[in-house]
């Protein structure tokens, strides 16, 4: 089977959390095409139902887009894998699925064959496109699916659709195998045979698309700066003291170098700056640009991420908009209330949820950890009646921490002034 010629099925799956067991299989897409092929087959992209009617948690409906009511449409798990076996048998019949970072992939896939009869397993292997370029691109500070198709020029959709990341699969194929086929990986035995093989050491350093030049020559005055992917997109704007210094603070050690940034710089290709006369006038003026040109790695300022919510009294619910139950507000619309609501709902039910935190935490750990917090603070799990009750002890909790940190700094400032000027 040769990766430039053969028909392989792409696939992206969206989902409510990381794994099968603390989030659903939300949305998935697919395509049947090469990767010389120039017009792709339609891609069948699908919303899943939840089970029991689940609400999408706020977060990843911020993330997708997909709101409540677009649900109506969703189709039941069942049918979506009726759907997918057919495609995958469909003459000729498909011998390889391709997804980016299949490891996230796979479980959710394994799930819906284990919830079915129709299947004892996917009848296809998996080709991750991920671990591929892990490989080509040792050096890349990331690998990402956003990553890639901005590395090789090309943007994406902000929100996170099956369908839009089944099309950068697509395009990331492409660019992967026509790479592998110069090394000689021209089949599937050829790749499997290669991605056997040890992973090729990491240089200390990794490497950007923006050249060197373009950063290392920045004035060393205050302004603005504009990074700029390959078509000329402005990614993000930024504030500085002194360009120079700041621009180069982002290829520069690891320190503050978050996963989203290294996504980013994984785009730039280019840039752009505007000098000012002093650090208030690029502040302002940053703030007008963000607003005038959206850059999507801009997290605050953006359009249609300056919403608003305003709650009831019991912190219970919230709206877009004020009405005569939702009156206290305005606040900035986030999730950071649903770990909140979702302890609260622990609380009445008397059996927490596996979810409530990042990772997996078994219920009776929850439980038994909780009432170790109540004893230590003398507390009864009743004192926590509403989220309100939640919220206020939080934020005493928050002050008492600030105090402690404030006494601690006295402390340390004393001893210095008492100690004098180190010698």
């Amino acid at each position: 089977m040769n990766l430039l010629s053969s028909e392989f099925l792409f696939l992206d799956c969206q989902t409510t959390g990381a794994t099968p067991d603390k989030g659903n299989l939300l949305e998935i897409a697919w395509c049947r095409t090469r990767a010389l092929s120039d017009s792709p087959d339609k891609i069948a992209s699908f919303l899943v139902r939840q089970p029991d009617d689940e609400p999408v948690p706020r977060r990843i409906q911020d993330l997708t887009g997909i709101a409540p009511e677009a649900l109506c449409e969703a189709v039941a798990p069942e049918l979506v894998l009726e759907h997918l076996l057919a495609a995958l048998k469909a003459s000729p019949p498909i011998s390889h699925l391709v997804i980016h970072y299949a490891q996230f992939e796979r479980p959710f896939l394994h799930d819906l064959i284990s919830r079915s009869s129709q299947a004892a397993e996917i009848p296809a292997g998996i080709l991750c496109t991920h671990q591929i370029a892990r490989r080509l691109y040792p050096d890349l500070p990331a690998r990402g699916i956003r990553a890639l198709r901005g590395f090789f020029g090309e943007s994406m959709n902000d929100l996170k659709r099956a369908s839009c990341h089944v099309e950068a699969t697509i395009s990331i194929w492409r660019r992967l195998a026509a790479e592998l086929a110069v090394k000689g990986v021209a089949g599937i035995d050829d790749l499997e045979q290669w991605l056997s093989q040890p992973l090729s050491a990491r240089r200390t350093k990794f490497e950007y698309p923006l050249p060197p030049d373009k950063r290392l020559h920045l004035p060393d005055r205050p302004g603005i700066y504009r990074m700029l992917n390959h078509q000329g997109k402005v990614l993000y704007v930024g504030k500085a003291t002194s360009l120079k210094d700041r621009v180069n603070s982002y290829f520069r050690g690891r320190k503050g170098r978050t996963s989203k940034k290294l996504e980013m710089l994984c785009q730039v290709f280019d840039l752009s700056v505007t000098e000012c006369d002093t650090p208030l006038e690029a502040a302002l003026l940053e703030t007008d640009e963000i607003k005038r040109l959206n850059p999507p790695y801009n997290i605050n300022l953006r359009v249609g991420r300056r919403q608003l919510v305003f709650y009831n009294r019991e912190l219970s619910s919230a709206t877009g908009l004020p009405d005569s139950a939702h009156q206290i507000g305005p606040f900035a619309a986030s999730s950071v209330m649903e770990p909140l609501f979702v302890l609260h709902q622990s609380l009445l039910k008397g059996t927490f949820d596996t979810r409530l935190f990042f990772d997996t935490i078994a219920a009776e750990d929850l439980s038994a950890g909780f009432d170790s917090f109540c004893q230590r603070h003398g507390l009864k799990t009743q004192t926590f009646s509403s989220i309100r009750s939640l919220l206020a002890f939080g934020l005493c909790l928050f002050r008492i921490e600030l105090k402690a940190q404030a006494q601690q700094l006295a402390q340390h400032l004393a001893l210095e002034l008492e100690e004098g000027p180190a010698e």
